[in-house]
């Protein structure tokens, strides 16, 4: 069995968005926001839109985890995401997100408030989802 460390898997991060993902966990801070705004660009590329969400938020989280003394807008500010949240495709990649979870919610025995409370959702909202 060979070992391979992320440092070693910096020469193909430009053929994989995955793998740059990763290598961004051993990049020096110095130049990890640099790597994550290139990567979190490189994932509009990609067509589905669920996956899409989940990599940029991967991403941001890795930076929280690099740059634990900054706040959450200047993460946001330093890798550009202010936009990208506000777009409408990520504002409905986001609540289609919570709305399936809401039969899972509601099978685990929480009321439809407590549903609604936890996921930041409207009530009817809520009910809808869990027809």
């Amino acid at each position: 069995m060979q070992v391979i460390y992320l440092d070693e898997l910096r020469d193909l991060t430009n053929q994989s968005i995955g793998l740059g993902t990763l290598t961004l966990v051993v990049e020096p801070p110095e130049q990890a926001s640099v790597k994550a705004r290139n990567l979190i660009e490189r994932s509009r590329q990609v067509p589905d839109e669920q996956v899409r969400r989940k990599l940029v938020e991967l991403i941001e989280t890795i930076i929280v985890y690099k740059f634990p003394h900054k706040s959450q807008a200047e993460i946001q500010a330093m890798l550009g995401l202010g936009d990208l949240k506000q777009t409408k495709v990520y504002q409905e990649g986001k609540l289609e997100g919570k709305l399936e979870a809401v039969p899972r919610l509601l099978k685990l025995g929480l009321t439809l408030e407590q549903v609604a409370e936890a996921l930041e959702l409207d009530i009817a909202e809520v009910r809808k989802a869990a027809r």
